[in-house]
């Protein structure tokens, strides 16, 4: 299914793959250099997006979060419209309306992961910064990247 399938007619497809595109463009280029540690745009806030339920990995913001950015926003809007218009459709059947509520969770639980990676990146890019700068003259910093492999040449 695609979203030219939902009945909408093509105006309402081209404006959603319009900001789709938008908000693609905005994660792959600009959302890392709105993250950092004391944001208050929630969505852009490190403390606040990386602390988890338990209480060893919480941390707690000294700043509250009363902004909203506008890309953020239009990307969850658009995601949830997407979600909103699989129920105006008709469907053959009961599984294919299942089908297609599951493809459009999983691809909405996708772009949030790939957000949720863009900080977590952000966020180890900025502490490993932060040691290069206060290492001293007689000191080395080794990195051990576990995703690197050996590829033998033949």
């Amino acid at each position: 299914m695609t979203i030219g399938q939902t009945g909408k007619g093509k105006n309402w497809t081209d404006k959603v793959n319009d900001k789709l595109t938008r908000g693609k463009q905005y994660l792959k280029l600009h959302y890392k250099l709105h993250v950092n540690t004391d944001s208050e745009v929630p969505d852009h806030c490190c403390r606040f997006g990386l602390s988890s339920k338990e209480k060893n990995y919480t941390s707690q913001c000294v700043h509250s979060h009363h902004l909203k950015c506008d890309d953020c926003e239009m990307l969850s809007e658009t995601l949830k419209t997407i979600e909103e218009a699989i129920d105006t459709i008709t469907f053959p059947n009961s599984d294919e309306k299942d089908d297609a509520k599951y493809v459009i969770s999983q691809s909405i639980r996708t772009i949030t992961e790939w957000k949720k990676h863009i900080m977590r990146t952000m966020n180890q890019e900025r502490a490993r910064k932060k040691i290069l700068d206060f290492l001293q003259p007689n000191e080395a910093l080794i990195e051990r990247d576990w995703a690197m492999k050996f590829l033998p040449l033949q």
